[in-house]
């Protein structure tokens, strides 16, 4: 799952997070090679090179959170 912010201060700026079922899934993503091929495929239309904030999911609500 994924979730694609506009922010409201810049129009230009967006932030993407993405979501695995475990680490596991996110080191397979990451390491795959359909992976890489659609992050140039992406990285073509930025600017400059994405931030990077991993990290793991301690709570969540709402909508397909599961309360």
């Amino acid at each position: 799952m994924d979730y694609v912010y506009h922010m409201d201060k810049d129009s230009d700026e967006f932030f993407l997070a993405a979501v695995f079922k475990d680490k596991a899934a996110y080191d397979a993503n990451a390491g795959s090679l359909e992976q890489r091929a659609r992050y140039l495929k992406w990285r073509g239309l930025l600017v400059s090179d994405p931030g990077w904030h991993d990290g793991v999911i301690v709570s969540a609500a709402g909508p397909g959170s599961g309360e």
